[in-house]
């Protein structure tokens, strides 16, 4: 069989789910021959006690008879990289540039997986996409496109995909030839964006860039993507994406090792509980509907039946807890609306639905 190469960048503080990725890959790969690289930043940990953390990930390879390769980065390489975006992204994001210098020449393409993914299927299919020479690497549409997109539009207004870079098949080849990595870094830090990689691979590359199913790269927000708005449009693709998913890819801040109420946490859970981490304590799992017992004394008091007004219910909540996912909330839910106006808000549905059902 082919050798799959898969690379994961991560300073210490995420090794934890490094690992748990690294087991969904091997327990639903387990006849394919993989070579893990996983590209260390020490963030000014001294080596020895980078070393001691590392071996679990080593551990896991050994486990499922696979190859791992450990690359060292040290923070003086990454100081030049600035970091303006989200909170919870860190300059270890540039990491991945590093990876057409770092592996050896031999290896002409790469998938690389941010380290807040599981992967619940078979990558055979997706190692067997072949990349045309000049296309740098495939990608899936960011669930959150319909926010982004409008900045990197055409000059003529044309609306221009937008691409999610947790998951991307890369043609090394390409990257080599052309010295994208150097290309990608000069144009973050240029502008400053946001979203730092993300958005200088789409500034730079949309016309070049492959797509992906959203199969392999189904980002936790396609599960609101029924709601409109700013989510990914409601495409036959991402309803399938939606049933089997191969590589789920929590986004955002809400990950299912910090938050109740991730969606898909269980599948994540599922590979936690067989590694070395499986103690490690974590916030109650909260049920989608459970959190309508808030509402419990109204509903009762204006509802007996509750058959309609669940559905409804369930999708508001949804739609709140996606908008948890952005930092300007109030522009997108107005969710830093007091509780009371909330309330009043749901009673006025409740009588809206009674009137219709009389």
């Amino acid at each position: 069989p082919t050798m799959i190469h898969i690379a994961f960048c991560t300073d210490t503080n995420y090794l934890m789910p490094t690992g748990v990725a690294m087991i969904s890959v091997c327990e639903n790969n387990k006849a394919e021959e993989i070579t893990f690289h996983l590209v260390i930043t020490d963030e000014g940990t001294a080596p020895d006690e980078v070393d001691r953390k590392v071996k679990p990930l080593l551990d896991i390879a050994e486990r499922y008879g696979k190859e791992a390769r450990v690359y060292r980065l040290s923070s003086d390489q990454l100081k030049g990289f600035t970091c303006s975006g989200a909170s919870y992204i860190s300059t270890t994001a540039f990491a991945r540039f590093f990876l057409p210098q770092l592996l050896d020449v031999s290896i002409t393409k790469l998938l690389y997986l941010d380290c807040d993914v599981v992967v619940d299927g078979s990558l055979s299919d997706l190692w067997k996409i072949e990349l045309e020479e000049d296309t740098p690497f495939a990608a899936a549409v960011d669930a959150n496109c319909l926010s982004h997109y409008n900045r990197f539009s055409n000059k003529d207004n044309t609306v221009v995909p937008y691409f999610n870079s947790g998951v991307l098949l890369m043609n090394l080849s390409c990257w080599r030839k052309e010295n994208l990595a150097s290309q990608v870094v000069d144009c973050a830090n240029r502008f400053g964006f946001p979203l730092l990689d993300q958005d200088a691979l789409n500034y730079l590359y949309w016309d070049r860039i492959q797509a992906l199913n959203p199969t392999y790269n189904f980002q936790t927000l396609y599960d609101f993507h029924g709601c409109g708005g700013v989510f990914a449009k409601d495409t036959a693709a991402i309803k399938e994406a939606c049933e089997k998913p191969t590589i789920i890819h929590y986004i955002s801040q809400n990950k299912p090792w910090k938050a109740a109420y991730c969606p898909r946490r269980e599948v994540w859970n599922r590979y936690l509980n067989l590694s070395v981490w499986k103690d490690i304590k974590l916030s109650p799992v909260t049920v989608r509907l459970d959190r309508t017992e808030v509402y419990q004394p109204f509903m009762d008091a204006y509802w007996s039946d509750t058959s309609v007004f669940l559905p409804f219910l369930d999708t508001f909540l949804r739609l709140f807890q996606a908008a948890s996912n952005f930092k300007n909330k109030a522009s997108i839910l107005r969710v830093a609306m007091k509780p009371v106006v909330w309330t009043a808000y749901l009673l006025e549905k409740v009588y809206a639905f009674r009137s219709r059902r009389k």
